[in-house]
C-alpha cells in the first residue's frame, strides 16, 4: 500500500523501493530511546545513496556506522554479563529484549542500505560483496543473547554461581525462575511476546505480522509449532492482529498449512517410528497428513479451520486476520494453479471467510 501511494509510475517498482529507503526513517518508532545515538545514522547513508556517492566513500561511511553500533553492542552485552556474574543480579527479560531489538534493527538497516546502494548506483563491483560478509561476521548477527537467555539461569542452580559473591560483601540475589516443565516455558515465552508487543507504539501495532504465528525459529517446543492453530491463537490473544501462514495442497485437494514441501522438519515421530506415509504434502492425502503429528502433538490445520477460528475471534471482539502465502516453486507451476483453484472454490463456498483474509500473496 505504501508503494502504491508514491508518486511514481506503477511499473517503477525499483524506483519506488529506492524512494522508500530514502524517505522516512525505518527505526524511529521502534528504537530504544536511551540508545538512539548509537543506532545507524540512516540520514547520512541515505544521502550518500541519493547523491550516487563513490563506492569507496559509501563503504567507508557504512563501515564506520557498523563499528559504532558493534562497539556499543559489545559493551552493552559485557555490562549485562558483569552485573550478572559480579553483582549477582538476576537477568531480566527486558534487558535481553532491548539488546535483541537493537541488534536486529541495526543489522537490518545496514543490510538494506548496502543492498540499495548497489541497486540505486549500480557500481562496477557490488558493494555488498565486501560489506555484507563483515556484517554477518559481526556479533550483531550472532545468536549469543538467545543462547545466554536459555543457558544462564541454569548456572544459578549449582555452586558455580556462588563464586561470584565471594568478595566478602553479602548480597541478596533476586530469585531465579527455574523452568522445569513445558507449561512454565510456554508461559515465559507468552509473557515475552506480550511485553514485546507493548514496547511497540500503539500507532504501529496494527502493522505487526506474526510470521507463521508465534513460534520458535529453532523448532523447539518452548513455543507453539509454526503454522498451527495455537501459534496463531497466542499471537491474536497477545494483541497482534495479523498472522502470516503458508498454504500447500494435499493429493486429495485440501488446503493445509505447511511451509516446507514436506512435514519432516516438524514431525514428532521420525523415520521408522512414524507410521504415516512420508513424502511431499502434495503427494499425500489429508488423512495421511493427519497421521503425522507435529512436535507439539498438533496436526497441520486446514486453512478454512484457521479462518473460521479467526472469524469467531473477530465476532468476540478480538481482531484476527490472516496473511496467506501460496507456497509454490517456479519449476512446478501446476501446484500453484491447484492451490489457487482450491482457494477460489473455498472462498466461493464460504464467502464469510473472506473478511478474515488481509491479503493473499505468493
Amino acid at each position: 500500500g505504501f508503494l502504491d501511494r508514491l508518486p511514481l509510475a506503477p511499473q517503477s517498482r525499483l524506483g519506488a523501493m529506492t524512494a522508500a529507503v530514502l524517505s522516512a526513517p525505518m527505526l524511529e518508532s521502534i528504537c530504544v530511546p536511551e540508545w538512539k545515538q548509537y543506532y545507524v545514522d540512516q540520514s547520512s547513508l541515505r544521502a550518500l545513496v541519493a547523491a550516487g556517492e563513490a563506492q569507496d566513500a559509501f563503504a567507508a561511511a557504512w563501515e564506520s556506522e557498523l563499528e559504532k553500533v558493534e562497539r556499543f553492542y559489545r559493551q552493552a552485552v559485557q555490562d549485562l554479563m558483569t552485573r550478572h556474574f559480579k553483582k549477582c543480579e538476576a537477568l531480566r527479560d527486558e534487558d535481553f529484549m532491548k539488546l535483541q531489538a537493537f541488534a536486529a534493527a541495526n543489522r537490518k538497516d545496514l543490510e538494506v542500505l548496502a543492498q540499495w546502494y548497489d541497486r540505486a548506483v549500480n557500481p562496477p563491483e557490488p558493494v555488498t560483496w565486501a560489506l555484507l560478509p563483515r556484517l554477518y561476521a559481526a556479533s550483531l548477527s550472532g545468536r549469543v543473547l538467545t543462547d545466554l537467555l536459555k543457558a544462564l539461569p541454569k548456572r544459578h542452580d549449582n555452586a558455580e554461581a556462588k563464586l561470584a559473591c565471594t568478595d566478602g560483601e553479602q548480597r541478596q540475589r533476586a530469585p531465579v525462575v527455574r523452568r522445569k516443565d513445558a507449561s512454565a516455558r510456554l508461559a515465559r515465552e507468552v509473557q515475552l511476546l506480550r511485553r514485546l508487543k507493548d514496547c511497540v507504539p500503539e500507532a504501529t501495532r496494527h502493522r505487526l505480522v506474526a510470521h507463521r504465528g508465534f513460534h520458535s525459529t529453532r523448532d523447539d517446543t518452548d513455543r507453539p509449532v509454526e503454522n498451527t492453530l495455537p501459534a496463531f491463537e497466542q499471537a491474536w490473544a497477545a494483541g497482534i492482529t495479523h498472522c502470516e501462514c503458508d498454504i500447500s495442497i494435499t493429493l486429495d485437494g485440501h488446503l493445509v498449512l505447511n511451509h516446507d514441501d514436506c512435514t519432516t522438519r516438524l514431525e514428532l515421530l521420525k523415520g521408522k517410528h512414524n507410521g504415516a506415509k512420508a513424502g511431499a504434502v502434495t503427494t499425500r492425502t489429508f488423512a495421511e497428513i493427519v497421521q503425522t503429528p507435529l512436535k507439539s502433538g498438533c496436526r497441520p490445520p486446514k486453512l478454512r479451520e484457521v479462518l473460521q477460528v479467526a472469524r469467531e475471534l473477530n465476532a468476540a471482539g478480538v481482531p484476527a486476520k490472516m496473511v496467506v502465502e501460496i507456497k509454490s516453486e517456479p519449476q512446478a507451476p501446476e501446484r500453484a494453479e491447484r492451490i489457487v483453484v482450491a482457494l477460489l472454490k473455498m472462498i466461493t463456498e464460504k464467502p464469510w471467510l473472506v473478511s478474515t483474509i488481509a491479503c493473499i500473496m505468493s
